[in-house]
Order: structure tokens, then C-alpha cells, then sequence
């Protein structure tokens, strides 16, 4: 089912339209999916609330549940900004194929576990941010225009570099993995 359509579904649902009339003022703020087996038709809507909590809608096939407002983890207070509709022209499939061929492309020798994407905007761009964490103890990240299908970056990251800590405050080189 096509991203807009589930969409609709859901502004349609009995839950969501009860939620609705109490919060007038939230607005969709992301889209989340994982692509695995166990999680391959779950949708998770995302609303920004007046309070800055969000507001979680997962779709299950068709069913829907409420996830009671939740505080946002982010850097500052700016607010989350609002998700432009009309501004989707790509699918989570064909974003996910382009991510995909840009991660066989450039690093094929980390092989995808798993593949996670959110739509939102990140600094007045709206995009789809794609998730792999590798085989090889990675992540890619890739930042795709959700307008445009263009691949706006790609980051690979090694969890091993992440979990690197500082020996000492005066020799930086002095470096010991955790784990």
C-alpha cells in the first residue's frame, strides 16, 4: 500500500479521529518503518504536539494503537516541523531500492542486517533518512529528497569508532575499544 493511502487510513480510523479532536493543533512529523520480516507492515505515524511531546499512531495492517504522548529526544527546543504531503513523490519502497543500490555501489562490503527509515524534515529538508546497521558493526546513513528521489548524502559509520573512549585527557592517540 502506497504511503498516502495508509495515511489516509489512518486519519480515517475511529482512534485517530478521537485523538484529533482533542489536539487540534498537532501535526504529522514523521514516518517510520522497519524492513524486516517481523515489522514489514507496521507503520508508526509520528505527531508533534503543542506541549513538544509527540504522539505515535502505529498501523498494523489495519489496525491502529495509540502510543500515549511521549517527551522528544533532540539536541534544542526548536519544534519539530510539520511534514508537506504534497512533497512526497518517491514511496518507502523506491527510496529504499535507490538506498540500496547506492550501499551496493559504494559499500558493498558491509552487508545489510537491517534497514530502518524515517520521513521528516531535518533543517527545512524534507527527506527520508535510511538507517542500515551492517554486518560489519556499521551504520549507513543516507538522507534521500523526498520530492526529488535525490540522494542528498551518505555517511557510513563504524560502531567500533563509536565506542572508542579516550585513556586519558592529555594523549588523544591513546584510544582502547569497549567491549
Amino acid at each position: 500500500m502506497q504511503l498516502k493511502d495508509k495515511l489516509s487510513q489512518l486519519e480515517k480510523n475511529d482512534i485517530f479521529l478521537e485523538w484529533n479532536k482533542k489536539n487540534k493543533d498537532s501535526y504529522l512529523a514523521h514516518i517510520f518503518r522497519m524492513f524486516d520480516e517481523a515489522n514489514e507492515n507496521i507503520w508508526q505515524f509520528g505527531y508533534y504536539n503543542a506541549d513538544d511531546t509527540i504522539t505515535t499512531f502505529i498501523m498494523d495492517n489495519d489496525k491502529v494503537n495509540e502510543v500515549p504522548e511521549e517527551e522528544i529526544f533532540k539536541k534544542d527546543k526548536r519544534k519539530l516541523l510539520r511534514l508537506n504531503i504534497k512533497k512526497i513523490r518517491i514511496e518507502f519502497d523506491e527510496v529504499l531500492e535507490k538506498a540500496k543500490a547506492l550501499q551496493q555501489k559504494k559499500y558493498s562490503q558491509h552487508p545489510i542486517m537491517k534497514k530502518i527509515v524515517i520521513l521528516q524534515k531535518i533543517k527545512q529538508e524534507q527527506i527520508f533518512n535510511i538507517t542500515f546497521v551492517t554486518k560489519t558493526f556499521g551504520t549507513l546513513n543516507i538522507h534521500i529528497d523526498s520530492e526529488t528521489g535525490e540522494i542528498k548524502s551518505d555517511k557510513f559509520t563504524s560502531l567500533m569508532e563509536i565506542a572508542k573512549f579516550e585513556k586519558g585527557k592529555t594523549n588523544k592517540k591513546d584510544t582502547s575499544y569497549i567491549g
